[in-house]
């Protein structure tokens, strides 16, 4: 399932070889705006992501440049408390691997 997802970003968005795939949690959102040469798909639109329901995750994935390298981000994310499975929340790190990834940076926000 992970190669068929990929298969279908890598058409939609001319994915060659991203050096690493980063998950925008709600505190860093804002770096998708930094991508230069940046395309993006609606996790709606990958097979097998469904759509986020948590305000502040845009639920897209995105290919750009960052620092002159090419990336992928998880604007969003699929969470358990949404009452989504363990298999589905971890399937979108499975899919950027299939795509070439081989660092992953997550971030979130966090405090209390």
């Amino acid at each position: 399932a992970a190669e068929r997802a990929a298969e279908a970003v890598r058409a939609r968005l001319g994915v060659a070889s991203p050096v690493c795939a980063i998950v925008l949690g709600s505190g860093l959102g804002d770096l998708a705006h930094d991508l230069a040469d940046a395309r993006r798909v609606p996790f709606a639109e990958v097979p097998g992501f469904p759509t986020t329901t948590v305000v502040g995750h845009a639920g897209a994935l995105l290919a750009g440049t960052l620092g002159g390298r090419e990336v992928l981000c998880l604007a969003g994310r699929f969470h358990l408390y949404e009452g989504h499975a363990p298999q589905l929340a971890g399937f979108p790190v499975r899919v950027v691997k299939a795509l070439g990834a081989r660092t992953l940076f997550v971030s979130n926000a966090a405090g209390g």
